[in-house]
């Protein structure tokens, strides 16, 4: 017996309207009720649970029909990330997306010793998902104590407020550029 069977008509058209996304202000002017009367009903422990229940049904409609349109995303995305001339921010945001649904481990497959013949396993089936390109993953430079860099020359100017070239990751007017203006390493004016 359904724990839906036992609420009034009322009580399952708040409860169809709030898992489907509705506010519980917006519910009860549909439902034509005070609002006060739903946050009653969610003290009542049978409507929470219908309540939950009805979220979760919900929810796995929406995981299958987004799992149907999976593959389709997947591609639409894998050519978003191999068009240069498309937004360099969009593209690093997809790719960090999928790093971190790739670095996500799947949930633990259902335990099926403890099923008999008359149950069924509730794990949806995944899609199999076409293959996406790997995004190469940028690190942050590693930061140097200064005593151990050295002042690089290039033939490019660097402005003082940029990152130093020596790869610290400090700006260049605090990490090399002293080195650079005086003769073997001495701070600046030190005869002076």
């Amino acid at each position: 017996m359904s724990s839906t069977s036992t609420l009034s008509l009322a009580q399952q058209q708040i409860l169809t309207l709030i898992s489907a996304g509705s506010t519980v202000a917006a519910s009860a002017r549909q439902a034509g009720i005070h609002r006060n009367t739903i946050y009653n009903w969610l003290r009542l422990s049978g409507f929470r649970d219908a309540l939950e229940q009805a979220r979760y049904e919900n929810a796995l409609q929406w995981h299958e029909q987004c799992a149907t349109l999976a593959p389709a995303a997947i591609n639409t995305l894998a050519e978003i990330l191999k068009n240069p001339d498309g937004p360099a921010s969009v593209r690093a945001r997809i790719a960090l997306a999928i790093v971190n649904r790739a670095a996500t481990p799947p949930p633990p497959p259902p335990l099926v010793d403890s099923l008999d013949d008359t149950q069924e396993s509730r794990m949806p089936e995944e899609p199999e998902m076409p293959e996406v390109p790997e995004a190469p993953i940028e690190t942050k430079p590693q930061i140097v104590p200064k005593s151990a860099q050295s002042p690089v020359l290039n033939s490019v100017k660097t402005g003082r407020n940029e990152p130093c070239p020596c790869g610290s990751g400090i700006k260049f007017k605090r990490c090399c550029l002293d080195k650079m203006r005086s003769p073997a390493g001495y701070p600046p004016n030190a005869g002076s």
